[in-house]
């Protein structure tokens, strides 16, 4: 959609072309208003996106015809609802319509393969849930909606129910468009809670609209005598979440408790089981959350593990990463006599003892932190998000190795950035450091904490003319030839990574001389 091959609204079918190493990625504003982040340095593989030619052995353009199949299923259900009078009907016609519509067309579950597959997986995956969603629904028509909310209701009011239930229902159904485009809260967990801004926000709001709305359900149960079997009801229903969040709180097993939205639908239903105007609407709505969850999420557990949680590419939270010993050794061309037109850099890291007395104390607590440190396994290095590095510590031990990397000045003239991480028992990585940068002049910045001082002495501790200096802390020349610096702080790195080069660049050359004499 970014390169305007295919639309949002019709879809479209594209060819991918690889172009094998690229350099310079630009940010910009692309088709269907989405905006891209530009990257100033290069990955090993690039790619672009060409429209596709149609016709006889080439890609078909496809439409997703969303709206248009949206049409004829709200016809059919709200014809249903306005010519009988049948709640067994309206129910289960409605139920397994929406159901289907959700499954396969307006937020269809996630799978991949070759497209002549997407169909036949969507199928499976849509009849795998829909068997014990219907025998759910059937246990829910049965106790909450036939015989009070849906019952005996005449036809002179059939256009009333269907604008608030059946509006509701699919109003709920379709949370992927109505609900979730202005709530910014999509999971009930802690650590969702605070990373997504607005959540907690609206966590009050809608428990306080859910006070308001189960306060007035439970007047209108206490009007017609039925208070005492829903208030044993829900004692049973608050036990069992109470039991959920003291195993989530102790960490009992690394489990959490996580409150689906077609849990919450389910823990609702019950209240809405009364025959009044806002249980219908609140019936309909609820019974569409509890369909979109189903058909989109499946039955998932309201027990889960951190690792289900967290999914496949998220955080673990750990603070364990590799520490560089001092700072990392640049060798620009004229410190290497094997390959005089490389640069490289090297990386020498502190054990194991020595890196947990510095985090262990950020990690939860010692004892937390030293079984962490006993999982370890290896040590993984990224460039420019890439892993170009692992080695395990069955093969050196971590204070033993070295990772060096290497770049040709003539053909990398751009920042290239460098992440750590130690690799778990799995010989998956655990979360990566915050990104060092060699930048393309040959400097290097660990990010902030360096000093001003380096740049104050820099010209007068290194006026030897071996690295050209002078015009180090020169802001105007510096922002001329290095466009990419932004902020003030960099400069200032920038420069002590200058002060550090030269160091190492003179200690190889007086090598090299101290050789020369004794030859």
């Amino acid at each position: 959609m970014h390169a305007g091959v295919i639309s949002d609204s019709k879809g479209g079918c594209g060819v991918v072309e690889l172009v094998g190493e690229y350099y310079s990625f630009f940010g910009g504003e692309g088709g269907e208003g989405i905006s891209s982040l530009g990257f100033d340095s290069h990955f090993p593989m690039g790619f672009t996106i060409r429209p596709a030619l149609t016709g006889p052995g080439e890609c078909p353009q496809m439409e997703m015809k969303t709206a248009r199949s949206l049409a004829p299923t709200i016809l059919l259900t709200f014809l249903v609802s306005l010519l009988t009078t049948s709640a067994t009907t309206l129910w289960f016609t409605s139920f397994i319509a929406v159901f289907v519509h959700v499954g396969l067309i307006s937020d269809p579950p996630n799978v991949s393969g070759p497209s002549n597959t997407i169909l036949p997986q969507l199928m499976s995956i849509l009849f795998e849930r829909l068997l014990p969603a219907t025998f759910t629904s059937a246990v829910l028509f049965w106790t909450c909606s036939r015989s009070t909310t849906l019952r005996a209701i005449p036809p002179s009011v059939n256009l009333e129910k269907t604008v608030l239930w059946l509006g509701s229902l699919w109003i709920g159904a379709l949370s992927n468009f109505t609900l979730e485009s202005w709530i910014p809260l999509s999971r009930l967990s802690a650590h969702d809670l605070s990373q997504q801004p607005g959540a907690v926000v609206a966590l009050l709001a809608i428990v306080a609209v859910l006070c308001v709305t189960i306060a007035y359900q439970a007047y209108c149960f206490w009007l017609e005598g039925r208070v005492l079997p829903y208030l044993a009801l829900y004692g049973l229903l608050l036990a069992g979440i109470a039991v959920g969040a003291v195993i989530s709180v102790t960490g009992l097993g690394t489990l959490e408790l996580r409150i689906h939205h077609y849990v919450l639908a389910l823990l609702l239903l019950p209240l809405t089981s009364i025959q009044t105007r806002p249980a219908l609407a609140y019936q309909g709505l609820l019974l569409g959350l509890f369909i979109n969850g189903i058909a989109r999420w499946g039955f998932d557990s309201v027990i889960q593990t951190a690792e289900a949680l967290r999914g496949d590419d998220g955080l673990l939270g750990s603070s364990l990463v590799p520490l560089v010993d001092g700072q990392p050794l640049v060798y620009l061309s004229e410190a290497l006599v094997e390959a005089p037109e490389l640069w490289s850099i090297a990386f020498k890291w502190k054990g194991i003892n020595e890196t947990m007395e510095a985090l262990v104390p950020q990690v939860h607590g010692k004892g937390r932190g030293r079984e962490e440190a006993e999982r370890l396994q290896g040590l993984s290095v990224m460039v420019n998000d890439v892993d170009r590095h692992r080695r395990f510590f069955a093969e050196e031990a971590l204070e033993d190795q070295v990772s060096r990397w290497e770049r040709d000045p003539r053909v990398v003239m751009t920042p290239e950035y460098f992440r750590f991480a130690f690799l778990g028992e799995d010989g998956r990585s655990l979360d990566y450091s915050g990104a060092g940068t060699w930048f393309g002049n040959g400097t290097w910045s660990s990010g902030p904490g360096f000093f001003i001082e380096a740049c104050r002495h820099l010209n007068d501790q290194h006026s030897d003319g071996t690295i050209p200096l002078s015009q180090a802390c020169d802001v105007p020349s510096l922002h001329n030839s290095l466009p990419f610096f932004r902020e003030p702080d960099t400069l200032y790195t920038w420069c002590s990574g200058v002060l550090k080069t030269a160091i190492n660049v003179g200690l190889a050359e007086s090598t090299q001389a101290s050789k020369k004499d004794e030859e």
